[in-house]
């Protein structure tokens, strides 16, 4: 308890508890989440650093249990929800702070690759996900470009509805014509060029 805490750390120095403090969060995630939201609440100096790390963990942990159900085409509902949650907890730290496009497309970019599996049922999150953390045009041209590449027509025609959104009327016709698959691409290729004249 606190008090037995208390007594047994009573002659400790700073560098002590510092040290002390380091080895407990390395064995326990939940000690590194109460330093890193000490330190999101009380150090402004380090309170961008406390929030890169702290996204940095969520993907890992979700992306350690999405790749698990990419490899065996799905997994116990528990695990399901703590990805969605550390997922959904991704987008509210991007959509909030001002995290680096160099830290948010390595992230993105685990996203695509477990997206381009497209085994583990987090399709439809992941998509919601990573276009969160694209935030501007050029970011949004990189995540359509990605899609492109992928094996799924879906987000295929996901990216060409991407390239429409920034404008780029020439990529997203492009994408079509390489993608036509139904009845329907072929509707919208020629209502897109009769429209266009």
């Amino acid at each position: 308890d606190k008090k037995t805490v208390d007594k047994m750390l009573e002659s400790a120095d700073r560098k002590d508890l510092i040290e002390i403090i380091s080895k407990i969060s390395k064995g326990n995630y939940k000690a590194e989440e109460v330093i890193i939201d000490w330190c999101k609440r009380n150090n402004k100096k380090y309170q961008k650093k406390a929030i890169e790390i702290e996204l940095d963990k969520f993907w890992k942990r979700a992306g350690t249990i999405i790749s698990e159900f990419n490899q065996y085409g799905g997994g116990p509902d528990s695990e399901d929800e703590q990805a969605c949650d550390n997922l959904w907890k991704m987008e509210k730290i991007v959509t909030t702070y001002d995290i680096s496009w160099e830290q948010r497309r390595e992230i993105l970019d685990g996203m695509l690759e477990e997206l381009n599996i497209g085994n583990s049922g987090f399709d439809d999150i992941l998509i919601e996900v990573s276009e969160a953390f694209c935030q501007n045009e050029e970011e949004t041209r990189y995540l359509a470009d990605v899609l492109t590449k992928g094996n799924s027509s879906y987000y295929k025609n996901y990216a060409a509805r991407l390239y429409q959104s920034i404008g780029d009327e020439d990529q997203f016709l492009e994408t079509k014509l390489n993608n036509l698959q139904y009845a329907s691409d072929y509707l919208e290729v020629a209502r897109f060029i009769s429209a266009s004249g």
